[in-house]
């Protein structure tokens, strides 16, 4: 479990991941690619509106990398590796986009989920990278102060017919 992605979306929750995150770096030597998906709505990232919207693209933009460089400063993030990048996409198809693309072992993400209507139309975002990852994705729901990394029950179905089992893992 070296190359870490947690996607952050600046929550109370996506603090808790990285912080989980940052301990499995720790613990094995490894480095996090912390990534935030900037979802714009889709008339302001149109190119037929004729770019009215590329100032406020652009500010976003900003913020977001303003933000993460807050991140960054966290004490618990001291002395690991830790790439970040801002994407224009939704999160579900970054996410997973991301985890191909830089090799990911393992992505962490804080939920706070969905509920009601809105989950039995459309389903969390963390739901559904943890159905179509191919790399094992943990779920941190509340702070763990002191989260081992000394045991994880890995399950998969070992089938042959995918280039990649499907993967879960629970730490206790």
């Amino acid at each position: 479990m070296k190359r870490i992605l947690v996607p952050t979306d600046f929550s109370e929750n996506a603090e808790h991941a990285l912080k989980v995150a940052a301990q499995i770096a720790r613990d094995t030597n490894g480095e996090i690619f912390l990534v935030h998906m900037l979802e714009l709505p889709s008339q302001m990232a149109d190119a037929v509106s004729g770019g009215a919207a590329v100032p406020e693209i652009m500010l976003f933009l900003n913020k977001a990398h303003e933000k993460l460089e807050e991140v960054l400063t966290r004490d618990y993030l001291e002395g690991i590796k830790v790439s970040e990048a801002v994407k224009l996409e939704s999160a579900f198809e970054g996410i997973i986009k991301s985890s191909k693309k830089n090799n990911i072992d393992l992505v962490v993400m804080g939920s706070h989920g969905t509920s009601g209507f809105q989950e039995l139309l459309i389903g969390s975002t963390t739901e559904k990278i943890v159905r179509s990852s191919e790399a094992p994705v943990l779920v941190i729901k509340h702070d763990t102060n002191n989260f081992k990394t000394d045991r994880f029950v890995f399950a998969s179905d070992f089938s042959k017919e995918v280039k990649k089992p499907f993967e879960k893992i629970i730490a206790f």
